[in-house]
């Protein structure tokens, strides 16, 4: 396909042609479609053209119907035609370049702007300088379009059709580590990875260190998992059987819904050390000007450990807030004492006054999710009155008019101060900062700091 400037460039010598490469996840093991038969016959294409290869651009496993902010590559390649370091992008077919005519577009005008034409291996008679080869672009990113969103209907129906049996609709290996499926695609725990995923759960909640118990498990089972992967299954509710809205999607599961949920609990206080050092309150000491849990760290000479949230600001300019360790243990038992007693007179007074205690709810919060969803309605193309309705259903099951209080009872907290007695501090002494650990984070949710001091402590229910 010709465009303007195309002459001119080839005056200049052999024409710079990138290679553009696709394959969905669905063409993926289909035969001639693969990425590395596409860059081949491409590139023996250029050579028998006498043109200079100036990149090879490939995205695998991605769709050309939805969602072009995926397709990394494609935006590399536009960079580079920006740059004018490209003369000719070669693919082997429309389909393969674009199937959205909208986006198809978009990138089109870059294009034009830039000087640079697209041939099509198997369709060299498409021409975009021409009426009738614009037509005919036209009618096959139509055609593509249309198969595409076929395609997709008919995988979505079969999806659902299978998750409804409880079956799971894909191979066994996009399972999450520990389970696989039997003869009929029921999900179920996988015996050869069993004793290492249990092993793991059993470590992570003795420790609260998740990246610890990591590396010990996968050192006494001889495997290896990359943290960041380990830690986004630690949030999947496969863990407790449940997919998509399923709850009992997995028969036997490795946990209850209540010990997933406890897990959750247990990932948002989870212990993060940068040094090879023990944090007492690393995962319980919370920042009380921005909320976020504060980090354990060594600074200064002599080193001295402490806390600090680097993200804390006030009033838009940064403040920095930060306490020491052995200044907050220092005030954190006094300030525990007096925490306790007060609990205690004023649960007991409302127990006395048959008044429990009743949060207020978050409808507020909710009823600003449901603003700003009507808002990106309103303002936005996309977003099809369908879409609106089920976000805005999900939104509205989240409503709580009246949550029920996670408190420790009064006879919970009584016990817990009589630990706290005067001769506990010579005791707490003597611990060891892995001891110290262990026996705050049975005590303590969090610990609120605010400029070197101690604003609030919260006990666990």
């Amino acid at each position: 396909m010709s465009a303007p400037g195309s002459q001119e460039r080839r005056q200049r010598g052999p024409l710079r042609a990138a290679i553009y490469i696709r394959v969905s996840t669905a063409m993926q093991r289909m035969e001639g479609w693969s990425l590395d038969a596409q860059r081949a016959s491409l590139t023996a294409f250029a050579q028998g053209r006498g043109w200079k290869l100036a990149g090879v651009y490939a995205d695998e496993g991605k769709s050309a119907r939805k969602r072009l902010k995926d397709r990394r590559e494609i935006f590399r390649l536009l960079d580079d035609v920006k740059a004018g370091k490209v003369d000719v992008i070669l693919f082997k077919e429309l389909d393969r370049w674009f199937r959205n005519v909208s986006d198809f577009y978009k990138v089109q005008d870059i294009l034009d702007e830039a000087g640079v034409f697209w041939v099509s291996e198997r369709q060299p008679s498409l021409d975009m300088t021409t009426k009738e080869g614009r037509l005919a672009v036209n009618v096959l990113l139509s055609v593509g379009q249309n198969e595409a969103d076929a395609t997709s209907d008919r995988i979505k129906y079969t999806t659902r059709f299978l998750v409804a049996q409880h079956r799971w609709p894909a191979g066994a290996r996009t399972l999450p580590r520990g389970y696989t499926v039997d003869e009929d695609q029921h999900v179920i725990i996988d015996p050869a990875e069993e004793p290492f995923v249990r092993d793991l759960l059993l470590r992570f909640r003795q420790t609260g260190n998740f990246r610890a118990s990591l590396l010990a498990s996968c050192a006494a089972f001889n495997t290896e998992w990359f943290y960041s992967a380990a830690r986004r299954w630690l949030n999947n509710p496969m863990l407790c059987g449940e997919y998509r809205g399923h709850a009992d999607f997995v028969a036997a599961p490795y946990l209850t819904r209540d010990e997933w949920e406890d897990l959750q609990l247990l990932i948002r206080r989870n212990i993060r050390t940068g040094v090879r050092r023990c944090f007492p309150f690393s995962g319980l000491a919370i920042c009380g000007i921005c909320g976020r849990r504060m980090a354990g760290g060594i600074s200064g000479w002599p080193a001295v450990p402490g806390y600090r949230c680097n993200a804390a600001s006030v009033e838009g300019r940064h403040a920095a807030n930060s306490i020491t360790e052995k200044k907050l243990e220092r005030l954190l038992l006094p300030f525990v004492r007096e925490a306790l007693d007060g609990q205690i007179l004023r649960l007991t007074a409302m127990e006395a006054a048959d008044r429990p205690v009743r949060p207020a709810g978050n409808r507020a919060q909710i009823e600003r999710k449901l603003d700003r969803l009507e808002d990106v309605y309103i303002n936005s193309e996309r977003m099809t009155k369908e879409r609106y309705e089920a976000k805005r259903a999900a939104i509205l099951a989240q409503l709580v008019e009246e949550p029920v209080p996670a408190v420790p009872s009064v006879d919970d907290l009584r016990r817990l101060r009589s630990v706290f007695s005067d001769s506990f501090d010579e005791i707490y002494t003597s611990l060891s900062a892995e001891e110290k650990r262990t026996f705050w984070r049975g005590v303590l949710d969090h610990v609120t700091i605010r400029h070197g001091a101690i604003t609030d402590v919260a006990f666990l229910a």
